[in-house]
């Protein structure tokens, strides 16, 4: 029988972006578990100062262990607690967090390289962003290690930066299913002052230089009869004052937001908008996609790979667009993008992988 363990260090947090990848492989890999349990032994190994940890699971043991509140605390849980366990039990190690323990995990996801491609988004952090690329140094630097990312252009950027063979890495991308499961929160045009009324342009994410809201404001100065309603937190970066100081009256920053208040917001624009210089896979475009939403996405990274002929197209270096025109054009249908990437698909793609 095989033991697996994943790092569990997100149960009790705010399930979003990177967590949001973890929990919904692992809680999809549960029902694939059904029937094999004289093959896998799985478990999620979690801090026991997580606040919540009844995930549902029916086939994935939850093993409390270590504290994780506090930044000291956290990165000794990731460094030392949760390899130490894996070790213990004669595990095999699966991080899916960017927790990046340095030793003894077997399997671990780099989601992108936006520390290495975007040095800018961390000025005045410069410190965390030296940690992290040695750690992610350090992983890939051990043959034994594997390598799990979400996209083609992904592991070209990981082959680049770290001269990782490309046997080593595994495409495992995102999917969408989640969006099933999230109840809309039509309260959030009264909380954050949106007129409903008026048609407007969705964009989310954190306030980062690749994200590059700076075309959604100049967009936005030339399309006056839309608002532009952009959410996302400001955590690392330095983007926020700059913004700020462009600030166009049709466009409104909500700040961060619950899972319903985005599928509100979601749910009732003309179009999710993502103009970023780099993605490593870009999820929100296929949240909007599964809700049946067009979306318009930057010509750029793995965002062409993702979408295909599913999204509209824009340069993300030129915002002197018409909406209305672009909205015209004609775009392929969303099934076959939808069909193609899933949280049941990674998780059969992932069992493939670290159950062989």
């Amino acid at each position: 029988m095989k033991r697996i363990v994943f790092n569990g260090c997100w149960v009790g947090t705010n399930v979003v972006g990177v967590s949001r990848y973890a929990y919904n492989i692992i809680k999809e890999l549960d029902k694939l578990l059904d029937g094999s349990k004289d093959k896998y032994y799985v478990e999620l190994l979690v801090p026991a100062d997580a606040v919540e940890c009844d995930l549902g699971f029916n086939n994935i043991t939850i093993v409390k262990k270590g504290q994780c509140t506090g930044k000291v605390n956290k990165i000794f849980w990731e460094q030392v607690v949760f390899p130490h366990y894996v070790k213990e039990t004669k595990g095999v190690g699966v991080d899916l967090t960017l927790s990046i323990p340095v030793h003894g995990i077997k399997y671990i996801a780099i989601h992108d390289c936006i520390y290495e491609s975007f040095p800018e988004n961390y000025k005045g952090h410069e410190l965390h962003r030296a940690l992290y690329m040695w750690k992610v140094k350090k992983v890939t630097s051990q043959e034994k290690v594997q390598i799990i990312t979400v996209s083609n252009e992904s592991r070209k950027e990981i082959v680049k930066y770290y001269n990782v063979a490309p046997n080593r890495i595994t495409v495992i991308g995102n999917g969408w299913e989640h969006m099933k499961d999230i109840t809309s929160d039509e309260r959030v045009f009264e909380k954050c002052k949106i007129d409903d009324k008026k048609p407007y342009f969705f964009a989310l994410g954190s306030k980062y230089k690749h994200k590059n809201l700076t075309w959604i404001l100049n967009a936005a100065k030339k399309n006056p009869e839309y608002n532009f309603v952009l959410t996302g937190n400001d955590s690392f970066s330095n983007e926020s004052e700059e913004l700020n100081r462009k600030k166009v009256d049709n466009v409104i920053f909500t700040g961060f937001v619950s899972d319903g208040e985005m599928k509100a917001l979601m749910l009732n624009c003309e179009a999710l908008i993502q103009p970023s210089f780099y993605e490593g896979f870009g999820i929100p475009p296929i949240e909007a996609l599964s809700m049946g939403k067009k979306v318009i996405v930057a010509k750029a990274s793995c965002l062409p790979e993702i979408y295909e002929d599913s999204a509209i197209y824009i340069d993300p270096n030129n915002s002197d667009v018409d909406l209305n025109l672009l909205m015209k054009e004609p775009v392929g249908d969303a099934k076959y993008i939808l069909e193609k990437h899933s949280w049941k698909k990674s998780a059969k793609e992932m069992l493939k992988l670290i159950g062989s």
